[in-house]
């Protein structure tokens, strides 16, 4: 009879279903009650691309891009925070586009951004420098849209978000290097599934206010126990990208990477199609005779290893190469095995076969951090495919380089290039855009490598010695160092040699930027410092040189090239040297950066006004100086800040009072 009962009140498949259902339902209102609640209230609002800063007389709306886009594609938390989104340079512009601005966007990964050098030594900085000579009537800016650590999704719809707003005539895309390791990448521990579709849907997951909210929560609950560890520096962020250490050479992601790459990319195409902006494609080189495979070699044959060891310490060349042969003969998946089998067959003087066995090292490898061959296949048939332009810089590195395959004569760590590699990457893409943006008649115009290198500062120790030390950090450790003992070595004797070339000032300011760092301080570029310091001592000429760099290291709107600007002046005026027409549309510049800053950043006041007071002073206006720095001494905060301004003021008073009697001493 109980028994009865019981089988009464117990529910039945479908009312549980129904239960369920039901429960699912009210968790989902109340989740998007939550979401409206946040968003109602401007809670957690995720950062467009672009911001809007104030509007300029005589320009424009101001607009800048957010640093806080790119969060939604990084989601995985490493000793209690999240993983640190790609780094990228500040790029600002003015709305609606001037009528004589050409405009060009690069759009990438961390190729594209500049590491590891500084922000002057960018491809972008080296192309629109070219496009300067090239077209010296317009007003000619190569936007930087280079992120770093994320795959071609990403990078795809940073397409997306920059067409209509820039107004570009021509983008280049630059991607294919982070397919498997970087965000959305189908190895990667911020992997998000192997369809667009899917990442689409997880990017916007990723935007929901109230999934931001937990995140931000739980982050600092559990950062409150935990190191945040070194995911922050380049070698601790390619450690945490990746999921695994190795990728067989018949594993399926190697196809999905291929494919989705051609996917991303074909989809960025057709949406500057249909906004009518030319885009061009690069396939991407790499670093592939100069440094030996990553990840571990997934060897069809266990006993290769103890054989290629025996091979390796072979005395006789021809000896050891023979061996090699014979090895890769028998196991053709050894990826290590085929990159020293490369550099046995480049040493006997055989490049072609030397870049084969350099090629398949490079496609073998178990932690693919470089484009391999299906990847730079994949570039070339979305191009065909949309009917788009291909650079393909892999043959144009291949065409100019000296070695059997582009090595270290071009590239300062796996795929980030040198300065010489900088340099014959942007001709490649000049080459391509001048038929596209109509300036093909006025190619010789362009300068040789040595002027541009001058200009931006590829030939400055200190930024060649700040890209070295950022270079070598990589391979400190694993992964990276797996193989290429050799590589840190290289590093560390090219680092200790440029120490030791160094002027007092170029030591002080390098001395300067490493306690920064160490105190997790911003700091100001290398220029900037070493010049200041060359001023003070009396060295015009060189401090002029490390200021003019300077002031391609920052966007025109910070105080750092506001800085280098005025400090330049000043450096040209005790010289007696012209200002110069670049110089003098700097400092104009400078001044509208220092009305829009407080709107767009916070800072000191007193900064603003004595920046814009040592402006004046080099323009020779003396009256609005002296008022700019008196309003700077009245909102002075240190006794050194207050001695400085003064000093500035009885120096242009005292400069003033020369004038008069030089012009007394005229007229009578």
């Amino acid at each position: 009879m109980k028994r009865d009962a019981d089988k009464t009140q117990r529910p039945t498949r479908r009312q549980r279903l129904l239960l369920v259902a039901f429960g699912l339902v009210v968790a989902l209102l109340l989740l998007l009650a939550v979401e409206g609640i946040l968003r109602l209230a401007g809670v957690a609002r995720p950062d467009p691309f672009f911001l809007k800063g104030p509007q300029v007389e005589g320009h424009g709306t101001l607009r800048y891009t957010s640093r806080e886009w790119a969060r939604r594609f990084f989601f995985q938390k490493v000793d209690g925070r999240l993983l640190p989104v790609g780094s990228s340079v500040p790029q600002f512009f003015f709305a609606p586009k001037p009528e004589r601005a050409l405009r060009v966007a690069i759009v990438g990964e961390s190729t594209v951004q500049g590491f590891p050098h500084p922000e002057n030594l960018s491809i972008s900085k080296y192309v629109e420098e070219m496009l300067r000579d090239v077209a010296p009537d317009r007003e000619v800016q190569v936007f930087n849209f280079g992120f770093t650590a994320v795959a071609s999704y990403p990078v795809s719809r940073i397409v997306e978000e920059i067409l209509e707003p820039t107004q570009c005539d021509a983008i280049v895309l630059l991607v294919g290097h982070n397919e498997f390791f970087g965000a959305y990448g189908v190895a990667s521990s911020q992997y998000a599934g192997d369809r667009r579709s899917l990442l689409a849907l997880h990017e916007w997951y990723n935007s929901l206010r109230f999934v931001s909210v937990l995140r931000e929560g739980f982050g600092r609950i559990a950062a409150s126990d935990a190191d945040s560890g070194d995911a922050g520096a380049p070698g601790g962020l390619i450690r945490y990208m990746a999921a695994e250490d190795a990728i067989a050479p018949d594993d399926p992601r190697r196809a999905r990477a291929a494919a989705l790459l051609e996917s991303n990319v074909r989809w960025a195409l057709r949406a500057a199609r249909r906004h009518g902006v030319p885009m061009l494609v690069s396939t991407m080189p790499s670093n592939i005779s100069g440094l030996a495979p990553v990840g571990r070699s997934t060897s069809a044959d266990p006993a290769t290893d103890a054989a290629f060891a025996t091979a390796l310490g072979l005395g006789e060349d021809a000896e050891r190469l023979a061996a090699l042969e014979a090895l890769a003969a028998r196991d053709p998946l050894h990826a290590l095995l085929w990159f020293r089998l490369g550099e046995a067959r480049e040493q006997a003087g055989d490049p072609d076969a030397a870049r084969v066995a350099y090629e398949r090292a490079l496609d073998l490898d178990g932690m693919p951090w470089r484009t391999p061959t299906a990847g730079n296949d994949a570039l070339r048939r979305a191009a065909r495919a949309e009917g788009a332009l291909l650079i393909d810089s892999v043959a144009l590195f291949q065409q100019h380089t000296d070695k059997a395959a582009p090595g270290w004569d071009f590239f300062d760590d796996h795929v980030h290039p040198s300065v010489r590699g900088r340099a014959l990457y942007a001709r490649g893409i000049v080459g391509a855009l001048l038929p596209v943006l109509g300036l093909e008649a006025r190619a010789d115009a362009l300068r040789d490598d040595a002027e541009y290198q001058r200009r931006l500062g590829g030939d400055n120790l200190l930024s060649i010695r700040f890209a070295f030390g950022r270079a070598r950090s990589i391979f400190q450790g694993p992964p990276m160092r797996a193989n290429n003992d050799r590589v840190y070595e290289r590093f560390t004797q090219l680092m200790a040699d440029m120490d030791a070339q160094m002027t007092p000032e170029e030591a002080l300011a390098w001395k300067t930027y490493q306690e920064l760092i160490t105190a997790n301080m911003p700091y100001p570029p290398l220029g900037l410092m070493a010049g200041t310091m060359q001023m003070h001592e009396g060295k015009l000429g060189p401090a002029i040189y490390q200021l003019g760099i300077a002031r391609h290291a920052r966007p025109i709107f910070s105080m750092p090239f506001v800085q280098a600007a005025w400090t330049e002046g000043h450096c040209r005026r005790i010289a007696g040297i012209p200002l110069g027409e670049r110089l003098e549309r700097d400092l104009d510049w400078a001044l509208i950066a220092l009305d829009v800053l407080p709107q767009i950043d916070t800072g000191p006041e007193y900064q603003l006004h004595k920046a814009r007071g040592q402006i004046f002073w080099v323009q020779e206006r003396f009256d609005d100086a002296l008022a700019a720095l008196g309003r700077a001494l009245a909102t002075a905060t240190t006794d050194d800040e207050r001695v400085e301004t003064q000093g500035a003021i009885d120096a242009i008073r005292q400069q003033i009072a020369l004038v008069d009697q030089s012009t007394r001493l005229n007229i009578e």
